[in-house]
């Protein structure tokens, strides 16, 4: 039985890593080279996510990041304003 879950959650660490975004796909999204890409997750200013030796993006993050403008690093208390302040226009207008 052990065996079986081991592979459940093998397959669903798998999953989650295939919905994460690659260097290149961000960098195609946001018509910048992949060296910038680099550059701005070393520096913080794109959200990312290390994986072993690899960098990878949460597409819903990187859209967060976009709708907060792009410019801030998220863990920063003016992103957090502005990611607060987009939830709350999505909750009025019914989005969330």
């Amino acid at each position: 039985m052990k065996h079986s879950t081991s592979r459940r959650s093998e397959s669903a660490h798998t999953q989650q890593l295939q919905s994460l975004w690659n260097v290149a796909q961000v960098a195609e999204l946001l018509d910048l080279s992949v060296h910038r890409v680099y550059q701005l997750a070393k520096l913080g200013t794109i959200p990312s996510i290390r994986v072993g030796r690899t960098l990878r993006f949460d597409p819903d993050t990187i859209t967060t990041w976009l709708r907060a403008g792009g410019s801030l690093a998220l863990n920063s208390p003016a992103a957090t304003l502005a990611i607060a302040a987009g939830s709350d226009a999505d909750e009025q207008r019914g989005d969330a």
